[in-house]
């Protein structure tokens, strides 16, 4: 099965990073997830990923009770500061759809997760 993809993304940057696949497991990223993020890349410009699909066995996933976020395929970790364009994006991902939003001091996550309500909370 192909991976998906979008114009600005590359395979390598939503495949999982961890030492056990070493980037080699193709990415699982959800086909929907992956328009959303490339709609909000189309409005704010370029976004780095620092996490996006994770196998099993990465390290976050491993110590979960059941599959978080990533591992279905359906969040990104965006780096960027603490500003203008981190509300731009939480806004534009909440008209998208979006329902998680974890803010540290480095990076947004957000992503689609299967709820009623958005949830969010802070990283330490």
């Amino acid at each position: 099965m192909a991976e998906p993809r979008t114009k600005n993304f590359k395979p390598s940057e939503l495949r999982c990073k961890c030492d056990f696949c070493k980037g080699e497991v193709e990415n699982e990223c959800d086909p929907y997830a992956l328009r959303m993020l490339q709609k909000i890349r189309d409005e704010v410009g370029p976004l780095a990923l620092t996490s996006a699909y994770r196998c099993a066995r990465h390290p976050e996933e491993a110590k979960k009770a059941s599959p978080g976020q990533h591992f279905k395929g359906v969040a990104f970790d965006i780096y960027v500061p603490w500003g203008v364009k981190r509300m731009q994006i939480v806004e534009l991902a909440l008209k998208l759809g979006a329902k998680g939003f974890g803010f540290a001091n480095s990076f947004l996550h957000i992503d689609w997760r299967v709820s009623s309500e958005p949830v969010s909370w802070t990283y330490h």
